[in-house]
């Protein structure tokens, strides 16, 4: 009788062990992977702007297109869906007067946001197929980023990288004048030294 109470209290020890065991195991909280973040580049344009975008996109300039002052065009293999940068003269002289010329955003959902620094305008359009656009006047011209989001996760996403990165640069032909105009002051600057030496 006594060895049967012993071994009916060992069994409960251990089932009582192996419970806590288990207990203790289920409140430990789980640990999630982060996603590592995807590496990004930067894209020059000799157009007056740089955006970054994600590594594994393909980037595809368009040099054929002699019409318009850029056409970027960004697509991803396994994601469907791409998104062009566009650089266009236009008769708007800001954001709001841009979407009252653009017919198909008369029925579009329209929203203030910024471009590099200057007050812009991100439309959303459902028909006849989803586009994610997002664009400013600068300079007397378009900047526009125009997004159809097949897959809307990857490209909302891209479209999100590339709006929120986007800055303006100086034109090449700009850099140089401001070089030049550097240097010229300059030159200026020793000259009226040397003449001041001169007088003295």
């Amino acid at each position: 009788m006594i060895s049967a109470i012993v071994v009916g209290v060992a069994a409960g020890g251990i089932g009582g062990f192996f419970l806590w065991q288990r207990s203790q195991q289920s409140a430990q909280p789980e640990v999630t992977a982060q996603p590592t973040p995807p590496e990004m580049l930067t894209w020059k344009d000799p157009a007056g702007f740089s955006f970054q975008y994600p590594k594994d996109v393909s980037v595809n300039p368009h040099k054929e297109d002699e019409e318009n002052y850029a056409h970027v065009e960004l697509t991803q293999k396994d994601h469907p869906g791409k998104l062009v940068v566009w650089v266009k003269d236009t008769t708007a002289f800001d954001a709001s007067a841009w979407v009252k010329t653009e017919k198909r955003f008369k029925a579009a959902n329209v929203m203030d946001t910024t471009l590099g620094g200057q007050p812009g305008k991100k439309v959303l359009l459902t028909d006849p197929e989803s586009l994610l656009v997002s664009g400013t006047v600068f300079d007397e011209l378009l900047f526009m980023i125009e997004t159809t989001p097949t897959d809307a996760a990857y490209w909302g996403a891209t479209h999100e990288t590339v709006t929120n990165s986007f800055v303006f640069t100086p034109l090449a032909g700009e850099e140089q004048a401001a070089g030049a105009g550097a240097a010229d002051d300059a030159s200026s600057y020793e000259e009226a030294v040397d003449e001041e030496e001169v007088i003295q």
